[in-house]
């Protein structure tokens, strides 16, 4: 069974090229994490790490144009989708990740085109709400023809037998509006292997945008997600492994650690939602001093498991010195070690993360 190694990642699932002035760079949206790469030893040193995940600040992708400014200080409104009024159009931004321009048709050469709309995903940080993906409808009223030149360019095919690689190409969704007040929406030319031209994703970016609509789609982290340094989400670990193993499992104990940590990073989740178990971060706490030793070693105890275990409805990930384990709070209270063993935790170590966690 392998170990676990607590590892930072933001939301969604899908790593995609952008293309901003004409020059590609990578837009990586990852899925969260709750296990990675075995770590050499349990609890191995009190290292560094451990302190920089708990006063971590938030993460924070930097927008460009006006976005930089809008939507900073005061939240906007929760909501699905940002819209921009133009004339009597209202052009709602879609969900994301935005659709690609590959169906859209070229643009005509006898369209009048008055405005442009952008749509931006931005993310932002407000101290009594923690981290939200903000939407942005962006409206641009002049400045257009070196973008309808550009768009006006022929797309070129690949030769024959070409391999091009296997890349996708992702720019900000737009729609023109055009002089009879109707909105269109246009392909970007590409190249040979389906990049788009850098004069036309230049020419979009340059336009003299400004910020219309703002509206929080989704929250990222909690404050106390922000405060403590544990992660909004974490997959139920205990009760994924505890689905594979035998019940009367046992697995086995620790009883000398070669080094103890100071200091513990305790999370306290609750389980929510259908499919792959996963929590959702209740309270987060660091542990120092002696209650942090009796929480790690204890960690390092798994006693076997009695016949009849169902999941618990919380459970407790332990962090320190970038090594995780986790223990389930209530029913048998399961525990999965750092090194991966599968038992059940000892009364001692779950009265000590009920009272840390508790304040007391």
């Amino acid at each position: 069974m392998p170990q676990f190694s607590l590892i930072r990642a933001v939301f969604a699932v899908t790593a995609v090229i952008a293309m901003v002035a004409g020059c590609a760079a990578a837009n990586v949206d990852p899925g969260r994490a709750a296990s990675a790469a075995p770590s050499a030893t349990p609890w191995a040193s009190d290292q560094p790490a451990l302190d920089a995940l708990a006063s971590a600040p938030a993460r924070s992708v930097a927008p460009t144009g006006p976005a930089a400014t809008a939507a900073m200080g005061t939240p906007p409104p929760q909501g699905p989708h940002a819209t921009a009024h133009v004339g009597s159009l209202a052009i709602a931004c879609p969900d994301e990740p935005w659709p690609g321009l590959e169906s859209n048709p070229p643009l005509a050469k006898d369209v009048v085109i008055k405005a442009v709309v952008r749509c931006e995903p931005v993310q932002r940080t407000y101290s009594s709400l923690g981290e939200w993906s903000v939407q942005l409808a962006e409206v641009a009223n002049h400045g257009f023809d070196e973008l309808v030149a550009a768009l006006h360019e022929p797309s070129q095919k690949a030769p024959p037998n070409q391999a091009c690689p296997d890349i996708g190409y992702v720019i900000p969704w737009f729609v023109l509006v055009t002089a009879d007040g109707e909105a269109a929406r246009a392909a970007i030319p590409t190249g040979t292997c389906g990049k788009p031209h850098a004069d036309a994703t230049k020419a979009l970016q340059s336009l003299p945008f400004e910020v219309v609509d703002a509206v929080r789609v989704r929250q990222l982290r909690s404050p106390e997600s922000i405060a403590s340094g544990c992660e909004q989400r974490f997959k139920d670990m205990v009760a994924i492994e505890g689905a594979r193993a035998s019940a009367g499992s046992k697995g086995g104990s620790v009883a000398d650690l070669a080094s103890v940590p100071s200091s513990v990073l305790a999370c306290l989740y609750q389980v929510a939602g259908a499919g792959v178990p996963e929590g959702e971060l209740i309270k987060g706490v660091t542990v120092t001093g002696e209650s942090a030793a009796d929480i790690a070693s204890g960690a390092e105890i798994a006693n076997s498991i009695p016949s009849g275990c169902v999941d618990a409805d919380r459970f407790v990930v332990v962090a320190a010195a970038g090594s995780i384990g986790y223990v389930e709070v209530g029913a048998c209270n399961r525990l999965l070690t750092p090194d991966g063993r599968l038992g059940t935790a000892s009364a001692a170590l779950v009265a000590t993360l009920e009272s840390v966690l508790q304040g007391s």
